[in-house]
């Protein structure tokens, strides 16, 4: 059984792989991707790595902070964990 985990993960996957990238469809999206990356495509800042996060506007920081006010309000309600007395008594 070893053996075939084995074989599954480090032989075939490579090999399947390898295979699907002689796709045209695959070889097509491969060469978008890296023209993209190479002209410094949409939605990636130059220099910092990161995707741009769009920031929330309107309903969108509404909602954010209704949650964070139901955040707070469920904490200062808390009153500790509940203690369920045993059914079965000590003996």
């Amino acid at each position: 059984m070893l053996v075939g985990a084995y074989s599954s993960i480090f032989l075939a996957t490579p090999m399947l792989s390898q295979l699907k990238d002689r796709e045209p469809a695959i070889k097509a999206h491969t060469a978008r991707v890296l023209a993209r990356r190479a002209e410094g495509g949409a939605g990636t800042r130059r220099g910092t790595g990161r995707c741009r996060r769009p920031q929330p506007t309107g309903a969108g920081v509404r909602r954010r902070q209704a949650g964070a006010a139901f955040a707070q309000a469920a904490v200062a309600a808390w009153q500790g964990p509940v203690v369920v007395p045993s059914v079965h008594t000590p003996r």
